[in-house]
C-alpha cells in the first residue's frame, strides 16, 4: 500500500485518475475531468492478484466524518484516442439578438462538444459544453453592432480535439421605419 496526500489545489468537485506503468503508479487530478495534472508518483510492487478499492480520507485527526461520493468509476486499459475536430462550423442569425450555430461532428467517442465565444477574436471563453451528439446551438441575448466569433471543440476522457475553424457573425440594428407626413 502507498499513500499519495492531495495539494492545495485539490478542489471539489475534483476528478482523480491513478494510472499504473509496471510497478509504478501515478496519481493525477483535474478540474473537469479532461486536462490533467500530476500530484505524485509512487512505486508499488505487484503480486498476482489485485484487489481495486477507493478510499478518501479528510486528512485531519480529529475523526471528523468525510463525506464521499464516487461516480462514474471505470477502469480502462488505456484512455481512449482523442476524438476528431468538429468541422463547418456556421452562424447564422434566427432573431434580433441571437446568433445559431451549426457544425458537423466526425468522432463516433466524443463525450461532449465545448463551445467558446470571442469578442476581440483573441480572448475566447466557455458558453456551453454540450452532449456528444449535439450539433448546434444557439447564442441569446446579443448586442448588435459587435462581431461574435465562435470555435467547437470535441472531448472524451483521452483529451481535446483541434478547435473548428473560427466563424464570426456580427448583429446590425433592425432598420429603423421613418414615418413621413402629408
Amino acid at each position: 500500500m502507498s499513500v499519495q496526500l492531495g495539494c492545495d489545489y485539490t478542489w471539489i468537485p475534483v476528478w482523480f485518475r491513478l494510472q499504473r506503468v509496471g510497478d509504478t503508479f501515478t496519481a493525477s487530478q483535474s478540474s473537469d475531468g479532461i486536462a490533467w495534472f500530476t500530484v505524485g508518483t509512487s512505486p508499488v510492487a505487484m503480486g498476482a492478484n489485485y484487489l481495486v478499492g477507493a478510499v478518501t480520507t479528510s486528512g485531519q485527526s480529529t475523526g471528523d466524518a468525510v463525506k464521499t461520493n464516487f461516480d462514474n468509476v471505470m477502469m480502462e486499459v488505456a484512455p481512449p484516442p482523442v476524438p476528431a475536430a468538429p468541422a463547418m462550423l456556421a452562424v447564422t442569425s434566427p432573431g434580433s439578438d441571437d446568433l445559431k450555430l451549426t457544425w458537423a461532428n466526425h468522432a463516433t467517442n466524443q463525450t461532449g462538444v465545448k463551445v467558446e465565444c470571442s469578442t476581440d477574436k483573441v480572448n475566447f471563453y466557455e458558453i456551453a459544453d454540450l452532449a456528444g451528439d449535439a450539433t448546434s446551438f444557439v447564442n441569446t441575448g446579443l448586442s448588435t453592432s459587435v462581431t461574435y466569433s465562435y470555435r467547437v471543440r470535441a472531448y472524451n476522457t483521452g483529451g481535446y480535439s483541434s478547435y473548428t475553424d473560427t466563424a464570426s457573425f456580427t448583429l446590425t440594428p433592425p432598420m429603423s421605419e421613418v414615418s413621413g407626413g402629408k
